[in-house]
């Protein structure tokens, strides 16, 4: 999970620097970034709850 999370945000961090503007892409990216770390406590709390 750690490595998707990486990989993510590396390909994230890639189309962003192509895009817009240094603080669209920087909110953008955060964005992305609580989004998956929501899913991933998510993902972990359904597991121990499994």
């Amino acid at each position: 999970m750690a490595r998707a999370f990486v990989l993510l945000s590396v390909v994230l961090v890639c189309l962003l620097v192509n895009q817009g503007t240094a603080s669209e892409n920087q909110r953008l990216f955060n964005n992305a970034v609580i989004r998956v770390q929501h899913l991933h406590q998510l993902a972990a709390k359904m597991i121990n709850d499994f």
